[in-house]
């Protein structure tokens, strides 16, 4: 998500909606000019996130492979096969880990493009500084430009 939050800082920096002591109006107008610019950067990050799909399967692939082979090389041997197991798993685990975070970062990359390509600039920056602020960084700067919201947060009020 680092490459994601970085594109999507740049565009908010651009945009000017990166600084949140600024208020919902102090922004500069959002042209298409802006959508653009994060379009292709988008773009380009999802075809290098394609690339480290596959090449992720691979390794995971290819792991499993020497795995499989060093399980069958050393079956006669027990204390081999209890470290190529231990060592199978925890491979394993990384390169779903590692698969999990691609596959999070490629959703929200393809949401973002299909934002930016059937909304009007205004509405796609809202949209994109709404993820920004609230699902790739710390939630405290998402005030700023929730319409209606304080930044002391909701009032408490009798119930009822």
């Amino acid at each position: 998500m680092k490459r994601l939050r970085e594109n999507f800082a740049g565009y908010l920096k651009r945009i000017g909606r990166y600084d949140v002591t600024l208020g919902p109006g102090d922004e500069h107008p959002v042209t298409k000019e802006d959508s653009q610019f994060l379009t292709q950067s988008l773009s380009r990050q999802m075809k290098s996130d394609n690339y480290l799909i596959v090449i992720a399967i691979l390794i995971l692939f290819l792991s499993l492979a020497a795995v499989f082979f060093l399980l069958l090389s050393n079956r006669q041997n027990p204390q081999m096969i209890k470290l190529v197991s231990g060592a199978a798993v925890f491979l394993t685990l990384g390169s779903v880990r590692w698969l999990h975070r691609l596959w999070r970062e490629k959703t929200f990359t393809a949401i973002s493009l299909a934002v930016l390509d059937q909304m009007p600039p205004r509405e796609a920056a809202d949209v994109i500084t709404l993820f920004y602020w609230s699902f790739m960084q710390k939630p405290s700067g998402l005030r700023a430009w929730l319409p209606g919201a304080s930044a002391s947060g909701p009032k408490a009020g009798p119930a009822g």
